[in-house]
């Protein structure tokens, strides 16, 4: 389900590739090709981790637009808060 779910809402295409999102140990970057993508992405992910007992990390979580346009807007996911940043620093890469 939590590939057929991402497939259908959250996908970006880069040329011939599609991508859903990029992992690395245990983070996980959600890639979403708009804004109205971000709560289904969330939701999802938090549903799927869930069922491993694994738990988000709800005031570690940030939104960040890495191409045209502005900041996203914070949004709400199972009662919590996730706010938007334009800069952020992950194994001593900054993306802005």
């Amino acid at each position: 389900m939590y590939t057929q779910l991402f497939e259908t809402f959250c996908t970006l295409q880069v040329g011939q590739l599609t991508f859903t999102d990029i992992d690395y140990a245990d983070d996980v970057a959600l890639l979403v090709d708009k804004e109205e993508s971000l709560l289904t992405a969330l939701t999802a992910m938090d549903e799927e981790a869930s069922k491993f007992g694994l738990r988000v990390a709800w005031t570690k979580t940030k939104l960040q637009n890495l191409g045209s346009g502005s900041t996203p807007s914070p949004i709400i996911v199972d009662g919590n808060t996730v706010d938007s940043v334009e800069e952020f620093t992950y194994l001593a890469v900054e993306f802005q």
